[in-house]
């Protein structure tokens, strides 16, 4: 599949997201791993009590994904238990029992995800190549309904995950990523800054060493692993140019698409329809990471999730957005 077809069929998933959901989730994140909370972030996708410094740092270099437990974190896994084993069986039995331990936990579904595509690329029984992997693992979460639970989270798992899959070597890959962040910025009506991308690309490599550090601190809460983490990426962000806005990146895939008469048409008409109409243009509320009051008097099932009334007065929101819960609340 060649890098034009994944973008095509990004851009068409993302017009054609679902009203409602196919399955209803209960509440149950995963729990809370250390009293620090860029640790908390890291290995649980719990931002509660992170600094607005280092939230605007991640955004800057688009490191948002290290705080959600997804591809590099199962990656991190995988190295090392690759330091004892290599054999495709023990990878798949371990794949396997990790996917029953998470699959009761809300939040989760690029990780979900990206267990799934290694339990299909490493079946000792039937050997598949990874593009027919990647094929089985979103055909079949789309069915099981993380498509129309999670539309944005599928589709940027399937482009990202697609991309490092075609890319023919890693200097293409390195120039695909980077084009995809810009794109998400405009698409978003972020801010970008190129060397704030190409920082978080590097960084992002060496993402899977630092998730083990920050389990050893987590067991050792002595030790300055986050300390030293958190100071570093506050020091890369200093170095990074001057951010800007770059709307007319909607219309790069037209590049792609340009030498095929047949796909100009519905390629520009997706561009005009991303610009016009970008995806994070939402109406914001104030927003608790941290989960709302158990001691509710009333629970009641709402589009992607639930709200509770309490005796106070409050009322609560809670719903899924990007692979994490998003709380409100009023009185």
């Amino acid at each position: 599949m060649a890098f034009r077809y994944l973008l095509l069929i990004f851009f068409t998933l993302l017009t054609i997201a679902p009203g409602k959901k196919l399955l209803t989730s209960s509440y149950r994140p995963l729990p809370v791993i250390s009293s620090k909370p860029i640790i908390n972030a890291y290995l649980s996708g719990n931002k509660q009590g992170l600094s607005s410094e280092l939230l605007k740092v991640h955004q800057s270099l688009n490191l948002q994904h290290l705080m959600t437990p997804s591809g590099l974190h199962l990656g991190s896994l995988l190295l090392i238990i690759g330091l004892f084993t290599k054999r495709r069986k023990v990878l798949f039995i371990f794949l396997v029992v990790l996917a029953g331990a998470l699959f009761p936990y809300d939040g989760i579904d690029s990780l979900k995800r990206m267990i799934l595509f290694g339990i299909f690329r490493n079946n000792p029984f039937i050997k598949l190549q990874s593009t027919k992997s990647f094929a089985l693992t979103f055909f079949s979460t789309f069915l099981l309904g993380q498509y129309a639970e999670n539309p944005l989270s599928f589709c940027l798992s399937f482009i990202f995950l697609g991309t490092i899959l075609i890319a023919p070597n890693k200097g293409v890959l390195f120039i695909f990523l980077f084009l995809l962040q810009a794109l998400l910025s405009a698409w978003f009506s972020r801010d970008f800054s190129p060397l704030g991308s190409i920082y978080g690309l590097l960084i992002s490599l060496v993402s899977p060493l630092v998730f083990p550090l920050f389990v050893i601190e987590t067991l050792f809460t002595n030790l300055p692993f986050s300390n030293w983490w958190s100071l570093f990426l506050i020091n890369i962000h200093k170095l990074i140019s001057i951010e800007f806005t770059l709307p007319f990146l909607n219309f790069v895939p037209l590049f792609f698409f340009w030498k095929y008469k047949k796909f100009r048409p519905l390629t520009l008409c997706l561009c005009l329809l991303l610009l016009i109409s970008p995806i994070g243009k939402k109406k914001k509320g104030k927003t608790f990471t941290s989960p709302p009051p158990s001691q509710y008097t009333k629970l009641k099932r709402i589009k992607d999730g639930f709200s509770t009334n309490y005796a106070n007065g409050m009322r609560c929101y809670s719903r899924i957005k990007e692979d994490e819960w998003s709380h409100h609340c009023y009185k």
